[in-house]
């Protein structure tokens, strides 16, 4: 993938930089080469419901793929129905991302949603991400090679 060609990406938010958002940046950027939009703006300002709603959906607009960390979905679940509505109105897969370190029963309302769940796994969400986004299949692991000496 070239710099010309990012993959945009909204990550749920409620307008604030939960842990789950930034430990999602985080696993995202570990990847070499891998480049993406974050069109998720949790720091934009809004005055009321509506006006907040309105970003959401400008935000959601410009994604290709829409991720939620399952725990953030699990405290925040009307936001996150809500944004994922927003999602499927405008056609853009939703990537959902198992609980951290944790094993907790996926709630029905997200697997129905989601077009994948993967592990927190920089290479399964970056993996995950491509396919649904640009429907690039990508091998599961890396192939190293190198010479013995």
């Amino acid at each position: 993938m070239t710099t010309n060609q990012p993959i945009r990406l909204f990550i749920a938010h409620n307008f604030t930089k939960h842990d789950d958002f930034l430990k999602t940046i985080e696993y995202i950027e570990s990847r070499d080469s891998f480049m993406y939009v974050n069109t998720s703006n949790p720091e934009a300002k809004t005055e009321g419901a509506e006006a907040a709603q309105e970003e959401l959906r400008k935000q959601i607009g410009l994604a290709e793929v829409f991720l939620i960390p399952v725990n953030f979905y699990t405290d925040n679940k009307a936001d996150v129905d809500y944004q994922m509505r927003i999602a499927q109105n405008f056609d853009i897969p939703v990537l959902g991302i198992q609980a951290f370190g944790a094993t907790m029963e996926i709630p029905k309302a997200l697997l129905d949603a989601c077009a994948d769940i993967v592990e927190w796994e920089p290479r399964r969400i970056v993996t995950a991400m491509k396919r649904l986004a640009r429907n690039e299949q990508i091998g599961e692991y890396e192939v190293v090679e190198f010479t013995l000496e």
